[in-house]
């Protein structure tokens, strides 16, 4: 039985399994691994059911640390850009710009609020967001908001030939 098929199988709600933010990573990060590689084979169904399962699995308890809440949470928008990849595969441009939405929210609320930056072990993950969000933008000839998002990538990483190369356009 795979790792999914036993998450899949366990109690959910207020009955879930508690499991300490080092197990809810380990465990996010096996399904994520799972869900890259359907996703690598072109099988985006089944990678979306491991990426929204990792995602599902990732909650922080209230009675952790700070620092473990920023992992998990770092964990749970990785997951989230990983099911907007997917959206975006799918044509389902709305699901895959309220993914981007929720992280960058997600993001600009810590840096405004809690002072924290987010991403630091995964610093492409907000990159990707502003990447997908200005695509969709583009697709839908809203280049005001494509040139934004594009920019923002910029700021976050000034050397991003992506987002350069489509600011050119």
């Amino acid at each position: 039985m795979s790792l999914y098929d036993r998450v899949m199988d366990e109690p959910k709600g207020e009955n879930r399994i508690k499991r300490s933010p080092d197990e809810q990573i380990e465990i996010g990060t096996k399904l994520k691994e799972e869900g890259n590689m359907f996703f690598r084979e072109g099988d985006f169904d089944e990678a979306i059911k491991r990426y929204e399962k990792a995602f599902e699995l990732l909650l922080p308890d209230l009675t952790c640390s700070d620092e473990d809440r920023i992992r998990i949470t770092e964990y749970e928008l990785m997951m989230l850009g990983n099911i907007a990849a997917v959206k975006l595969k799918q044509g389902k441009f709305k699901d895959c710009s309220d993914c981007c939405k929720k992280i960058i929210y997600e993001h600009e609320q810590h840096e405004e609020v809690l002072n924290t930056k987010l991403f630091v072990n995964f610093p492409n993950v907000i990159e990707r967001a502003y990447f997908r969000r200005g695509v969709i933008a583009l697709e839908n000839d809203d280049f005001d908001q494509a040139i934004d998002d594009f920019e923002k990538m910029l700021k976050e990483n000034p050397d991003n030939a992506v987002a350069k190369s489509h600011l050119l356009r």
